[in-house]
């Protein structure tokens, strides 16, 4: 499942997600539509995300919402 996968199935908009993790909703919005890479967040504002999807219900860790592929710095 991708971000916006996770995120939508937690019931969070982007605004609420952004408020939870501490993120910008407007570098989630770039990094769910690809107009700026995972790894561009950093680990801690990555695991703040994953932390805030978790709260809110998501049953997922780092590697589902930012899989290796797209590594985070």
């Amino acid at each position: 499942m991708s971000l916006k996968e996770f995120r939508e199935a937690s019931g969070l908009s982007q605004k609420q997600l952004a408020a939870a993790s501490g993120v910008s909703q407007q570098l989630i919005s770039h990094i769910e539509t690809g107009q700026r890479s995972p790894a561009e967040l950093g680990l801690d504002r990555a695991r703040a995300i994953v932390s805030a999807l978790a709260t809110a219900g998501a049953d997922c860790e780092l590697d589902d919402v930012f899989p290796p592929g797209r590594a985070v710095a």
